[in-house]
């Protein structure tokens, strides 16, 4: 109780921007080294949570308990790959407003960080770069993607509107080539990002084991994402939604299909498609919450 009572009152004096009452938790961290930190705090606006309950119970359910958002997206993740004892790993998630980094020691949360600009921001910028609208740059970027490429594209101006309107085959891959000039800069800071935090958390636990990152949020499906951040980090990336082998998934569910419900324990399967699983995977740890591991 003392623990948690420092942890309440370290946390309320870094909240200095909210004035108003605030719900307060922490988790505690494994044993690291030196000055390693000890816990994890994390805050919301009071008045944000008794709006949020309102909502609940208008739909006829009750609010029991709050989380951390980065606590669903850890235990979302351990139901796909199974344990992680001693491992460390971590979870990316590509939202719309913002790209947000769990990196975890086991089934810990041990740095949670927000990396910057979610898919929305890549949007804008593939549109300002192409000379589009944001709309059409939507388009381009989910079902084109990025193609990492060692030749020389063209960074700015606007881009062909025969290639923009037409782009399939040879014409698709040039387009992915400059998707990727104009996101460069982008996708190198995430790199960067990711890198320093996996070493400062290695620098507070030597013996970890450095493991894969599992990417989810609706930029997760990008085309050419996974096998770019694979080859610049050096170590395993793939999406949350392509799980671990079906004995390590946990996750099960029920699908209807002619009418007849049936089930399955596949990694694969049992995400429902990749798009589902990766775009409510919060949502989905969430529910989770006090279920046994």
């Amino acid at each position: 109780s003392d623990f948690e009572q420092i942890a309440r009152i370290e946390v309320q004096r870094l909240a200095t921007r909210n004035q108003g009452p605030l719900e307060i938790a922490c988790w505690s961290l494994p044993k690291g080294t030196g000055r390693s930190p000890t816990a994890i705090g994390v805050a919301a606006s009071g008045e944000l949570v008794r709006d949020m309950a309102d909502v609940c119970h208008d739909a006829g359910a009750d609010c029991e308990t709050i989380d951390a958002s980065a606590c669903a997206l850890v235990r979302a993740a351990l139901v796909m790959i199974g344990p992680r004892e001693g491992q460390l790993w971590g979870v990316l998630d590509l939202g719309e407003r913002q790209t947000r980094l769990a990196v975890c020691l086991g089934d810990t949360p041990v740095l949670v960080r927000s990396l910057g600009d979610g898919g929305r921001g890549w949007t804008r910028r593939l549109a300002e770069e192409l000379k589009i609208s944001e709309d059409a740059a939507e388009v381009h970027k989910c079902d084109v993607g990025i193609e990492p490429s060692t030749r020389g594209v063209r960074r700015t101006g606007a881009a062909d509107p025969q290639l923009i309107a037409h782009p399939d085959g040879a014409a698709r891959k040039e387009l992915g080539a400059i998707l990727f000039s104009a996101l460069r800069g982008s996708l190198g800071r995430l790199v960067t990002e990711i890198e320093r935090s996996y070493s400062y958390v290695l620098s507070c636990h030597p013996a970890a084991k450095p493991l894969d990152l599992l990417m989810t949020g609706g930029g997760a499906s990008m085309r050419g994402l996974v096998g770019f951040l694979g080859e610049s980090l050096g170590i395993g990336v793939r999406s949350m939604s392509e799980g671990g082998s079906a004995d390590e998934c946990r996750l099960s569910f029920g699908q209807r299909a002619g009418g007849a419900m049936g089930s399955t324990a596949s990694s694969s399967a049992a995400a429902g498609g990749s798009a589902s699983y990766d775009r409510f995977s919060t949502a989905i740890g969430l529910a989770l919450e006090g279920c046994p591991r």
